[in-house]
């Protein structure tokens, strides 16, 4: 297990760019509050937290199965992390737009 703390947006991102099931949220960043929750499937279906708790998946690098409990500190990562490091630190080509 891995935990990540961070806000509901951060959140949005990283996991969006971990599960193969969902897709970045880069169009719909600049409009979401620092506590708000946005997953996005590849099917284009929008879920804004209701109440999510864990969504399982597949890791974007290696296709192994990976969970991922949300908490009142951000996040944590059960299974597969591989990439996690990357993603987090990679550079946001949006911030500033």
């Amino acid at each position: 297990m891995c935990k990540v703390a961070c806000t509901k947006k951060r959140a949005s991102c990283i996991v969006g760019n971990i599960l193969n099931e969902l897709v970045p949220i880069c169009e719909h960043c600049n409009g979401l509050q620092e506590d708000e929750l946005l997953l996005v499937t590849v099917d284009g279906l929008e879920v804004l937290e209701a109440d999510v708790g864990i969504v399982r998946g597949h890791n974007t690098i290696t296709g192994k199965p990976t969970e991922i409990r949300f908490t009142d500190y951000g996040f944590e990562l059960h299974g597969d992390h591989t990439g996690l490091e990357r993603i987090k630190e990679a550079r946001c080509l949006y911030v500033g737009r």
